[in-house]
């Protein structure tokens, strides 16, 4: 990417702020290319303006626009992403289109032919989201696969070669993307279930699989399923966690990590502490990124003054740029994600907030389960994360929908702007997610048959009656940690397993325990006459 993206990262900022009627509310809506940039209004139509050599405005010319220019008088446009010189963006009909560069097929029509307007990339109907790398793209359909085609001569696409491709190919049979982007020459994404990976150029580290090792297929980085959103540069990775940490790694010679040094990492190093990042993005090799209390950060590379501080000095730490810059409040991740399948029955639901929350506004009147799913609701201010508890199991394969309404609050008292949803899919079969936690602990498995006889008792006689089920609803509230201590301790596992063996035994036949009964009561006579 050229020296002039630098300054555009900053000006779309400013745009956005500047412009009444740009809106993000659907997903990325104002891009910056190489020397170009895109955006879409809030009433859905596209505008573009800057270099158009490649027709990569859009508008059936390659001449230069100094002022915004409508592109087409389409009012559908929803999401946008702009390469080095070219541009694809989704409509609301979940079509895909693409124009400008084509050199290395990254337009996705089949051909390395310019266009200077905007053409439909094949017939699906199901495109979510996508991103522009210098010439290749990256997109993710809504039913969680991943697409690819452009540029490959280092692996970008991660269809297992470095052939380019002229349209898109599908990455794998993996139906669990989530989002994409692309850098220079390499791609990172994020699954639903919050698992990072990264591919193609790894010159520098990008990838922070702890080489330099190019790859050709997607390889996750760590093993954490923490990641909530990340971006690509020239040659560098940026992410943050659910909980609002930043992590850089990759190329750093000019500081654009942020870690106070200029030394390439090859593995995800974090950004400060303490604070809550709520978006980053990353330039050609400069970053900017918006902090959970309205303050603008930016560093890396300044020759041109990118960074917006006043100087032409590189920065290697975040530095203040300016305040103000307010995000509305938002859920920015998930758990589970949505579009995860899956699901653990016993899961947890929990939302994360980019604003400091009033907790007591948090209730399960304001986070709900779809399908009358009762819980508990507890919040930790310090990541500002809700966490809703079930009652009981969720159903296997069953879909749910949980929801955050407009009735929760920040600390300031502004209001979640609209209802936010998200659904997931829980696991078809019962692998032990389901309850029992304290003899699935002391057995070491949901599908030992001892487990299997106490989950029988349960399901056939203690949920058939109120009194069982509040035995039940409580043992669900309390067991878990408990479990959990006979997990961690060989002793008190063993002696668990000892007393619950007996029950089991009696519950399976029940006519030991009648045998029991009378050889109980028969001892204790004997013993009374003993004794007299």
């Amino acid at each position: 990417m050229h020296v002039m993206r630098y300054c555009l990262s900053l000006l779309t900022i400013c745009v956005v702020l500047a412009l009444g009627n740009w809106s993000e509310a659907a997903g990325p809506r104002i891009a910056a290319g190489s020397s170009h940039t895109v955006a879409i209004k809030s009433d859905g139509t596209l505008w573009a303006w800057g270099s158009n050599v490649s027709g990569q405005l859009g508008d059936g010319t390659t001449a230069n626009r100094s002022v915004p220019t409508q592109i087409g008088s389409a009012t559908n446009w929803n999401v946008i992403a702009a390469g080095e010189a070219h541009n694809v963006a989704i409509r609301s009909d979940g079509t895909l289109w693409a124009w400008g560069s084509n050199v290395s097929g990254q337009l996705g029509d089949g051909t390395t032919t310019t266009r200077a307007t905007p053409i439909q990339v094949g017939a699906a109907t199901n495109w979510s989201a996508v991103a522009a790398g210098d010439t290749h793209t990256v997109a993710v359909r809504t039913d969680g696969t991943l697409w690819a085609w452009g540029s490959n001569v280092s692996g970008q696409l991660g269809d297992g070669t470095i052939v380019n491709k002229t349209v898109p190919t599908q990455i794998g049979t993996v139906t669990n993307w989530s989002t994409a982007a692309a850098g220079s020459a390499h791609t990172v994404a994020i699954r639903t279930d919050g698992t990072l990976w990264a591919w193609g150029s790894n010159a520098s580290g990008q990838l922070g699989d702890g080489t330099t090792a190019n790859k050709t297929v997607p390889a996750q980085v760590g093993g954490a399923a923490t990641w909530n959103a990340v971006d690509a540069g020239s040659g560098y990775s940026v992410a943050t966690g659910s909980d609002g940490t930043l992590w850089a790694w990759g190329a750093n010679a000019s500081g654009q990590l942020g870690d106070g040094t200029i030394v390439n990492k090859t593995v995800p190093t974090q950004i400060g502490s303490g604070v809550i990042w709520s978006t980053v993005t990353a330039g050609s090799i400069h970053t900017m990124a918006i902090r959970s209390d309205g303050t603008l950060w930016a560093w890396g590379s300044n020759v041109s003054g990118q960074l917006g501080d006043g100087t032409t000095v590189n920065r290697t730490v975040p530095t203040q740029i300016a305040s103000g810059f307010s995000v509305p409040l938002q859920v920015i991740s998930t758990v589970p994600a949505n579009g995860a399948k899956e699901v653990s029955l016993d899961t947890v639901i929990q939302a994360v907030f980019n604003h400091t929350m009033d907790a007591t506004t948090i209730t399960t009147d304001t986070f709900t389960v779809s399908g009358g799913v009762t819980g508990t609701i507890e919040f930790n201010s310090s990541t500002n994360t809700a966490t809703f508890t079930p009652s009981a199991p969720l159903d296997s394969s069953g879909t749910y929908t949980a929801t955050i309404t407009t009735g929760v609050r920040d600390s300031s008292g502004t209001s979640l702007p609209a209802n936010f949803s998200w659904s997931f899919t829980t696991d078809p079969e019962d692998k032990g997610e389901g309850g029992c936690f304290i003899a699935t602990a002391a057995y070491g498995s949901y599908l030992d048959p001892h487990v299997q006889v106490l989950r029988n008792f349960r399901d056939r006689y203690l949920a058939t009656n109120r009194i069982g089920r509040y035995l039940v609803s409580s043992y669900y509230q309390y067991s878990p940690p408990v479990a959990r201590l006979i997990e961690s301790h060989g002793c008190l596992r063993t002696a668990v397993r000892w007393a619950l063996t007996p029950l089991v035994y009696g519950l399976e036949q029940p006519f030991l325990i009648v045998i029991g009964l009378f050889l109980g009561i028969a001892i204790i006579r004997k013993r009374r006459r003993a004794g007299s």
